[in-house]
């Protein structure tokens, strides 16, 4: 979703500090409300692609092919609920930056599975994703971490159990 959350400039503004890199070349995928507004600021830019939505069955392969996954939020967003794209990045056995408020919800859970940098900060986003695509050893350990926490924690299986857990807690039984 290209939405107002995701504070998609500041990808779209760490993708022109990056311009000059050939090899990094960013894609947002899918649309929203904002997906207008982000391909005018986007306008002209070589290493920046906008990719329409995929059938729920392709969005693995999508995720598959990157060689970094990207989450983004706007620096208010310290309570906003997890967002739900990083179930998928972590099954997709890719590195993750998280690009989020530092003490929200998601630095938080990140914390230890992603790569964080602060919110709204594309000098940063830059920099980080330079020293990922420098670090092949670092993007295999954060991936490799993200995929166990996931096959731990995010299946359907795990999920029910843990619905039926609080079940019981808050019956008494």
């Amino acid at each position: 979703n290209m939405g107002n959350k995701q504070h998609l400039e500041t990808l779209i503004d760490a993708a022109k500090i990056l311009n000059s890199d050939s090899d990094i070349v960013f894609f947002l995928v899918g649309h929203g409300n904002q997906e207008a507004r982000l391909k005018t600021l986007a306008k002209g830019m070589r290493n920046l692609h906008f990719v329409p939505a995929v059938k729920e069955e392709d969005f693995p392969n999508i995720l598959g092919g990157a060689d970094l996954l990207v989450v983004s939020e706007r620096a208010s967003q310290l309570e906003m609920s997890l967002p739900s794209k990083l179930t998928s990045y972590f099954f997709s056995n890719r590195p993750v930056i998280a690009s989020v408020p530092i003490g929200g919800v998601t630095a938080k859970y990140l914390d230890g599975l992603a790569q964080i940098v602060p919110a709204e900060n594309p000098k940063l986003l830059a920099e980080e994703i330079i020293y990922m695509k420098l670090n092949q050893k670092h993007r295999k350990l954060l991936a490799a971490k993200a995929l166990t926490y996931a096959r731990l924690n995010l299946t359907r299986e795990h999920g029910r159990q843990h619905y039926i857990d609080w079940i019981l807690s808050v019956t008494g039984k």
